[in-house]
C-alpha cells in the first residue's frame, strides 16, 4: 500500500526561481563537461538573468550535435573554427540570449 502522508524537513533548503518562458539577456555562471545518463560527454550551463533567475542547459557533445554547440558558442562570442580546445572557465561571466520554451 502507498503511504498517504510523509513528514519532509525543509530546514535549510533554499528555493530558486527559474528563468521563465520568453527571451531574456542572461550571463553564464557556470559551465562544466559532465557525463549525461547515456554515458555521452555533455556540456552543462548555467545561465543567470538580470533578476537572479537561473536556466540549466545540456548540450551533447555527439559529433552530429555538435552543431548546436556551435550556436552557443558563437552567441558567446567564442571562436569555434576547426579543432578548438574548450576551456569552460572562459564561458563563465559571458553574456549572449537565450529562448527559454516550454
Amino acid at each position: 500500500m502507498s503511504k498517504i502522508v510523509m513528514e519532509l524537513d525543509f530546514t535549510g533548503v533554499e528555493s530558486f526561481s527559474l528563468i521563465p518562458v520568453d527571451v531574456h539577456n542572461v550571463k553564464v555562471i557556470g559551465a562544466e563537461f559532465k557525463k549525461a545518463t547515456t554515458g555521452s560527454d555533455q556540456l552543462e550551463l548555467n545561465f543567470e538573468d538580470g533578476t537572479g533567475a537561473t536556466r540549466k542547459a545540456w548540450f551533447s557533445l555527439l559529433p552530429q550535435a555538435l552543431w548546436k554547440v556551435k550556436q552557443v558558442l558563437e552567441a558567446l562570442g567564442i571562436s569555434c573554427e576547426g579543432r578548438v580546445k574548450l576551456n569552460t572557465k572562459s564561458m563563465v561571466g559571458k553574456t549572449c540570449q537565450i529562448l527559454v520554451e516550454d
